[in-house]
């Protein structure tokens, strides 16, 4: 079953370009899924754990071989910080900004600006939200959901 996230066009408008991720040759499938909507993770073809980002071999069972499988998006906020000054340039127009750590119901833990204006807990439900920019990268970030909901 594919999963797709929401797509939003350019939530943080204010965004540099000179902060965009440089990606790997590895990292490559997971962004060219956000760009589909799908949020994709390297599941080990072993132990089928997935791990997050992708290394040379399973965090956890050291096995080579990966797929590229669809996540939910869905999870809870493990972590967070709002930042109230910009420690490179690029992010001054964002202060004050938030960003989440989610673990993710599939297991790891992913890290994303927060989408809203919402007021961020630990144990919040989240859901993983595709940001597309101007230029067309697409990136992930996280809303909160309504509390109560899962």
């Amino acid at each position: 079953m594919t999963s797709h996230l929401e797509i939003r066009d350019d939530l943080h408008s204010r965004i540099s370009s000179r902060v965009r991720p440089v990606i790997s040759k590895e990292m490559q499938p997971h962004y060219r899924g956000l760009a589909r909507g799908q949020l994709l993770l390297p599941r080990c073809r072993q132990c089928l754990r997935f791990s997050f980002p992708v290394g040379p071999s399973c965090s956890f069972c050291r096995h080579v071989d990966v797929d590229w499988t669809d996540s939910t998006g869905d999870g809870e906020v493990h972590s967070w910080a709002r930042y109230h000054r910009a420690f490179l340039e690029e992010f001054e127009p964002l202060v004050p900004y938030v960003v989440l750590a989610v673990r993710l119901k599939e297991g790891p833990v992913l890290l994303g600006l927060m989408a809203s204006d919402s007021i961020p807990a630990i144990g919040r439900s989240a859901r993983a939200v595709v940001e597309r920019w101007k230029d067309g990268f697409c990136s992930h970030v996280f809303d909160l959901l309504p509390e109560g909901t899962a």
